[in-house]
């Protein structure tokens, strides 16, 4: 994590319980820096111990300690500039939830080795919403944290008192999902149809390909049927295929399927390659490739965790083609 959650944390304590209580509570969470920079990544596992000690110290319950780091976090962040950020992400507090994973990429330019977690919105009507959260960090603390955060935009940026609860809260592999439900005035909700999200593209072929060299086209059954020219002289030909069995789904955290992404047309999008590049594996040892039922030929040397610009890896929208009943990615290589 960014040492910026850490100043924040360090900050409250200090200011609100005294400077002796936080070096109580740093020498029993082990910690032996002075300073927190911003910028620095450091290790998970210090907030648990901040927490642990917090409640040893202050004799708080761990819960409220979490939502408490959460609240502080949003005055925090002010004095980089970021409050600014959260004021034109929208009109009103459900804009804001669901620009949530699209305020996450833009802090990824600053914090580059960010894994942000993944914000969806469903069941939504005029007194709230449910919200999904999906992140890998597995501590369950941040369920509370994220909660104080909430309660704190809403307060401060939207006059609003927001109420939240847990309804499920589940983990699968390394990734936490927490299903919230969120109380609020939300009178600026109206029922929309799924075709606000669809698109006419009156273009004809051949320039639609030169606009959009990156792009993939493909229907309901996750099937593609067209890729820009220049993704095709970049990857092996995979028209034909089955999306999920070429790119894997980076961002956002949600299931690589169909009902999924109309749902999130509004957020940006970012597919890697499952495997290497063309040029990139061919100097790798054949006893490593293989050859599917298309003939296609595959490479397991690598993993995506291991790359270093060995797979592709491609940002952009999604956009409804209705003429066409097909989801048009409009990407471009990252």
């Amino acid at each position: 994590m960014y040492g910026i959650l850490l100043e924040s944390i360090v900050t409250f304590i200090k200011k609100t319980y005294s400077e002796e209580k936080w070096e109580l509570i740093q020498t029993t969470a082990r910690i032996d820096q002075e300073n927190f920079s911003a910028h620095q990544v450091y290790a998970e596992t210090l907030i648990p111990r901040i927490v642990d000690a917090c409640h040893l110290h202050l004799g708080l319950p761990k819960d409220e300690i979490l939502s408490a780091f959460g609240k502080t976090f949003v005055d925090f962040i002010s004095q980089y500039g970021y409050d600014k950020i959260l004021k034109v992400v929208g009109r009103n507090f459900r804009d804001f939830l669901n620009g949530l994973d699209n305020i996450h990429e833009y802090l990824r330019y600053s914090y580059p080795k960010l894994k942000p977690p993944s914000f969806f919105c469903e069941q939504e009507s005029r007194t709230g919403l449910i919200l999904h959260y999906r992140s890998r960090r597995r501590y369950d603390g941040f369920t509370q944290y994220v909660m104080g955060q909430l309660k704190a935009v809403g307060r401060s940026f939207y006059k609003q008192e927001i109420t939240v609860s847990i309804l499920r809260q589940e983990t699968t592999g390394n990734m936490v999902h927490v299903t919230y439900q969120l109380t609020f005035d939300n009178s600026a909700y109206q029922v929309k149809a799924v075709t606000e999200n669809t698109t006419n593209l009156p273009l004809r072929m051949d320039v639609f390909y030169d606009l959009f060299p990156f792009h993939i086209l493909f229907d309901r059954e996750m099937v593609i049927r067209s890729i820009g020219k220049s993704l095709r002289a970049t990857v092996d030909e995979i028209t034909g295929y089955d999306v999920t069995q070429v790119f894997s789904l980076k961002k956002p955290l949600i299931e690589f399927n169909w009902d999924s992404i109309i749902s999130r047309t509004n957020t940006m999008f970012e597919l890697a390659t499952i495997d290497p590049i063309r040029g990139k594996e061919e100097a790798e040892d054949d006893t490593y490739m293989w050859f599917d039922e298309k003939g296609k030929k595959r490479s397991s040397v690598v993993t995506q965790e291991d790359d270093n610009g060995t797979f592709l890896r491609l940002k952009g929208q999604m956009l409804f083609v209705k003429e066409w009943e097909s989801m048009l990615f409009l990407g471009t290589a990252v």
